[in-house]
């Protein structure tokens, strides 16, 4: 009967220990709606934690950048050939295609529970996806009812738009066509 009693309590403070403790969250960004040559829009949520001005997440490699259409209040987007305010991505940062930051700048806030942010809409001319990198910034859910929390960093794939919005691809095709042209011509002679 004692060690029954001793279990669990021990079990008792455990959970009560694991409740005060900082709890894990991230902003992460999912993959949305694509529309060929338009638009690409991400879902984004974030679990319990803090959410501090300053903080956000960033899309690596975002091919055929146009601009952004849609993100929610309080939230400001800017680009960079080069890395990102957030952290670093999981694979490599090409230094030729824009990187796109969304970077939060209302009131600091916690988050008790999921948060579902509107969409983060982003204007392309490409004509095709492939996956590449995201990582975000946000804070742990220390103190309830106060905004302490430390930083807390994600990374992760995602679909982006490719690169040069496939007219490499075009180009090469026209380019394979034009030589099967010339060479059935010569063949003939």
């Amino acid at each position: 009967m004692k060690g029954i009693r001793r279990s669990v309590l021990l079990a008792v403070a455990l959970v009560a220990l694991a409740s005060t403790s900082a709890r894990a969250n991230t902003i992460t960004p999912t993959n949305g709606v694509f529309a060929p040559g338009v638009s690409m829009s991400y879902t984004t949520f974030m679990t319990s934690g803090e959410l501090h001005t300053g903080d956000g997440f960033t899309i690596f490699d975002f091919g055929g950048f146009l601009g952004v259409l849609a993100m929610p209040v309080d939230w400001t987007a800017s680009t960079s050939l080069v890395g990102s305010p957030f952290g670093t991505p999981l694979g490599t940062d090409h230094t030729a295609v824009r990187n796109v930051h969304f970077t939060y700048g209302g009131l600091s806030v916690e988050v008790p529970g999921l948060m579902i942010f509107a969409p983060f809409t982003v204007r392309t001319s490409s004509m095709a996806t492939v996956s590449d990198d995201w990582v975000s910034r946000d804070h742990l859910l220390a103190t309830p009812g106060t905004i302490d929390g430390g930083p807390s960093v994600a990374k992760g794939n995602i679909l982006v738009p490719v690169p040069d919005g496939g007219s490499t691809a075009a180009l090469l095709g026209s380019v394979l066509f034009s030589f099967g042209m010339l060479r059935r011509k010569f063949s003939k002679s």
